[in-house]
């Protein structure tokens, strides 16, 4: 059985607050956008990718911040189209940026490698990424002229076709229907549990992204 992650999003907003934006016929077509105590607004949005001739199910967070020059940064993790080019740029010497227990399983490509190994020695930043060795982060420029980045954060594959999942637990898959209402509450308060850890843990992905590319100048 697919999971319902329209669901657990609307849930997770009763408890945690912004809009929500989806209906109860889509699984996996959902938007949340908080703004209490944000520096600017946060927006998670589930959505279904196509695959080739299969589809997937993505997650997607995103905020912007403001910065001084422009600046493009691709972290993701590497697969065996990126190993290759990776081996060339260390050759080439542009792939250091320190901290190996973070940046070895990764790809990095930057249009500012002084900048970057800055982002990098943010600690909460790395934290962040040995907590979400699958996540990808991105940030680039908007179209406005005033220095207004987009930072997005996502999971390439919510239900484990390519890397696995940590998202997906037994209990999310059950069928509910199978069930008595109160058992089903039940089941349902244990997947929501996990779920509402996972999404809290993925929101301080982003928003440690969001401190780490805004605590220096880019010179």
């Amino acid at each position: 059985m697919s999971v319902n992650w329209s669901l657990y999003l609307a849930r997770y907003q009763s408890t945690h607050g912004g809009l929500f934006f989806g209906d109860g016929e889509q699984e996996c077509d959902a938007q949340l956008v908080l703004t209490e105590g944000e520096k600017t607004p946060l927006s998670v949005c589930f959505r279904v990718m196509p695959n080739g001739k299969y589809t997937m199910n993505s997650l997607r967070g995103s905020t912007m911040v403001r910065l001084e020059k422009d600046y493009h940064l691709f972290i993701r993790e590497k697969t065996m189209l990126t190993k290759s080019v990776a081996k060339v740029m260390e050759l080439a010497g542009k792939s250091d940026y320190g901290y190996p227990e973070v940046t070895d399983g990764r790809f990095i490509t930057t249009d500012n490698r002084d900048f970057t190994k800055q982002v990098f020695g943010d600690l909460e930043f790395r934290n962040a990424l040995l907590d979400h060795p699958h996540e990808y982060v991105k940030v680039t420029p908007g179209p406005q002229e005033d220095g207004w980045h987009r930072i997005e954060v996502g999971v390439t594959s919510l239900d484990g076709s390519i890397n696995g999942s940590e998202w997906v637990t037994e209990v999310m898959t059950r069928d509910l229907m199978f069930y008595e209402k109160k058992d089903r509450e039940t089941v349902l308060k244990a997947a929501q549990d996990h779920f509402n850890t996972r999404m809290d843990r993925f929101l301080s992905l982003l928003r440690a992204t969001q401190r780490a590319v805004s605590a220096w100048r880019i010179s």
